[in-house]
């Protein structure tokens, strides 16, 4: 379930808070950003790829986030493209998060 999707105004960079039921309740927070387009190489545009999503995960260690994973999604169709729910599923599902046990909500990034 995704929560406060509609709270999202500006999607090239927001955050999410996920609860993970199937992983005994882990939670992670989520960093989600827009792609640049430097980090595409010639041979992803040759497989068809033309954007993607960086991303950074927070892992709950001891009642305190850092820094745990990341990366990027490669995409075949531009990110303005993709509605926030298909980016926060595209984004779980590289980290192997299934999406229908999961709670997910969506805030604004805030500096």
């Amino acid at each position: 379930m995704i929560e406060r999707m509609d709270d999202i105004t500006d999607k090239s960079d927001f955050c999410i808070a996920v609860k993970c039921n199937q992983k005994d309740g882990e939670e992670i927070l989520v960093e989600i950003a827009e792609g640049t387009g430097v980090n595409l190489l010639e041979e992803d545009e040759a497989n068809g790829y033309v954007d993607y999503i960086y991303y950074t995960v927070y892992a709950n260690k001891e009642g305190e986030f850092v820094e745990d994973d990341g990366g990027i999604v490669l995409l075949t169709e531009p990110y303005s493209k993709l509605s926030v729910e298909q980016i926060v599923e595209k984004v779980l599902d590289m980290e192997g998060v299934d999406i229908e046990d999961t709670t997910v909500i969506c805030e604004e990034r805030s500096e």
